[in-house]
């Protein structure tokens, strides 16, 4: 279809429509907005007003990349029957259709999870805001600043794959309080059971520094090797490989 064609539809659903930008935005995933993969814990809201102007996407793989205006007329189950104002008619007299209709927020953002026919029809009927199911994505601070640091060290840090992943997980690579660590010092790979163990090892990285007797001390000592680490274990065989690397760097 043409962009005409698309006006076309939204006229017939809305005659007062006046086309705006935002008719021309693409959907977005919620996979893709900024550190996505440190939203790791979510939390129920119920109810709550959305603003539809903060509504940027779906989780809807068949909607994902298409413009809003592309929607309208053009989904599945889009009945030519449905116009704005039955459609408001029917959310101002009857909260039943708060069933099955819901959104993921991120930050500020939202994303419809499930009922994107009505979160079409409520941005192309000219509403500003639309009551239904909240779940709120909580970023997880502390974690991604600790991933931040471990990049910023060039440390390469990356999760470790999981064997038995959250359902619909598989691919999403969200770091999980439990999820595993990988990190990569001088040309090994170093794995940390989950963020406590991270934690850890962060701490120790912090604390030593390649001072000219810690590199004498470590020239005489006999090395331990060692390559998964969780928090109730020992991590003094990590110092050697720490004093070197972090010489090395200060040597760039």
């Amino acid at each position: 279809m043409n962009k005409n064609e698309y006006i076309e539809n939204v006229k017939a659903f809305n005659p007062n429509f006046v086309i705006e930008d935002w008719c021309y935005e693409t959907l977005q995933s919620p996979t893709k907005i900024k550190n996505y993969r440190f939203y790791n814990t979510s939390v129920s809201r119920g109810i709550e007003e959305v603003p539809l102007n903060k509504v940027v996407g779906t989780s809807h793989a068949s909607y994902i990349g298409r413009t809003w205006i592309s929607l309208v007329k053009n989904m599945k189950r889009f009945s030519n029957c449905y116009n704005a104002e039955n459609f408001i008619e029917f959310i101002n007299k009857d909260s039943s259709y708060q069933n099955g209709f819901s959104y993921e927020k991120y930050g500020d953002e939202y994303f419809v999870s499930e009922g994107n026919h009505r979160n079409c029809e409520a941005k192309f009927s000219g509403l500003k805001i639309i009551a239904t199911n909240i779940t709120e994505h909580i970023l997880d601070t502390k974690m991604l600043e600790a991933f931040q640091y471990l990049e910023e060290e060039g440390l390469s840090p990356k999760k470790e794959k999981e064997f038995f992943s959250t359902i619909g997980d598989e691919n999403r690579g969200i770091f999980y309080r439990t999820s595993g660590w990988k990190i990569n010092i001088l040309g090994t790979t170093y794995t940390f059971k989950d963020f406590k163990a991270i934690q850890k090892f962060i701490f120790l990285y912090k604390e030593i520094e390649p001072t000219f007797f810690n590199r004498l001390k470590i020239k005489f000592k006999k090395q331990e090797k060692e390559y998964w680490f969780e928090e109730k274990r020992d991590y003094k065989s990590l110092e050697a490989v720490i004093i070197q690397y972090k010489y090395l760097r200060k040597k760039l």
